[in-house]
């Protein structure tokens, strides 16, 4: 059966046709117990009730009618319902890939196991959602469903990501997030300029060897002059 967050139980019903005309109804929230009616039971003349937060566990809804002469309902109306307001706990992550946070891989597929704990309506699953947030807490409305196991999350976007998972019960209560760091690099080293420390300037060369090919020139034509 569904499990259930909200501990405030609270029932209506259809009334029953009597000869004498109904005089109301006996009820009890609990387990099977005894027959209801004649002081056995809480006592109502509306088709409803309700109760106060009850604690996480299964429980059984009985109720009779009783007729102006005192008749009892030979069948009691029922109904379970079953109630989980804690949440489990903080997932469990054993990483496949990317295992230090701090470092940088080239790897853009995430991979990882996924494990918690839930101890009444039981684990359903995890919401995980990449994103460049450090404290994304997602869910229904953002997120990816998983279930309990090993995952792969593919194509993460290059830079500094931040991965967020929580674990969802079976009631739909969510777990405290867990919240990590991955880093993705794809793009190699760009070149940088090349610069001497001896040599700085390299245009400096250039110049001085054409300065020393016109020095020789020069010379050259100074002693063809002079013959």
């Amino acid at each position: 059966g569904r499990w259930y967050k909200n501990n405030r139980p609270a029932f209506s019903w259809l009334p029953p046709t009597a000869l004498t005309g109904l005089a109301g109804y006996w009820y009890e929230l609990g387990g099977e117990g005894t027959p209801l009616g004649e002081g056995r039971g809480i006592w109502t003349q509306k088709p409803e009730s309700s109760f106060p937060p009850q604690k996480d566990g299964v429980y059984l809804f009985r109720v009779v009618a009783q007729d102006r002469a005192g008749n009892i309902s030979r069948e009691e109306g029922r109904f379970t319902i079953r109630l989980d307001t804690t949440a489990p706990e903080t997932p469990r992550i054993t990483w496949s890939s990317h295992p230090d946070p701090e470092s940088w891989s080239k790897s853009v597929d995430l991979k990882m196991r996924l494990e918690s704990e839930d101890h009444s309506s039981g684990l359903a699953g995890f919401y995980c959602l990449v994103d460049q947030k450090e404290e994304t807490k997602p869910g229904e409305a953002e997120g990816l469903f998983v279930d309990p196991g090993d995952i792969t999350i593919p194509s993460l976007p290059e830079g500094e990501n931040w991965i967020h998972v929580t674990a969802v019960d079976h009631a739909g209560n969510f777990s405290e997030a867990l919240h990590r760091r991955v880093r993705v690099a794809l793009s190699p080293p760009a070149p940088r300029r090349l610069q001497s420390l001896s040599h700085p300037d390299p245009e400096r060369v250039e110049n001085l060897q054409l300065f020393l090919k016109r020095i020789r020139r020069a010379k050259l034509y100074l002693y063809i002059f002079r013959s």
